[in-house]
């Protein structure tokens, strides 16, 4: 029991440093459309990042899944999917 809190700082150390950080300098070079979703109900990222992060993309697109949390595509794959759908046919 009292090596889980210490587990637990180790794996979240790990974690975030392990994330790629990506700067708007590197978004402005990405010359593909891009697709970033995020859930409204999303606990990790608001929705004012997303937007800001897309801002920063040439080709960017930012859409909102209603009632999606972190994880859209599996709690709420129907409009995870028609957005997917509407972005490839452009």
């Amino acid at each position: 029991p009292e090596n889980i809190y210490g587990d637990y700082i180790s794996a979240t150390s790990l974690l975030q440093n392990a994330i790629p950080r990506i700067d708007a300098i590197q978004l402005k070079k990405l010359l593909q459309p891009t697709a970033l979703l995020l859930g409204t109900k999303d606990n990790f990222t608001s929705q004012e990042l997303g937007e800001r992060i897309v801002s920063a993309m040439p080709h960017g697109t930012f859409y909102s899944i209603k009632d999606a949390g972190h994880l859209p595509w599996l709690e709420n794959p129907a409009g995870f999917a028609k957005i997917i759908r509407e972005f490839l046919e452009k």
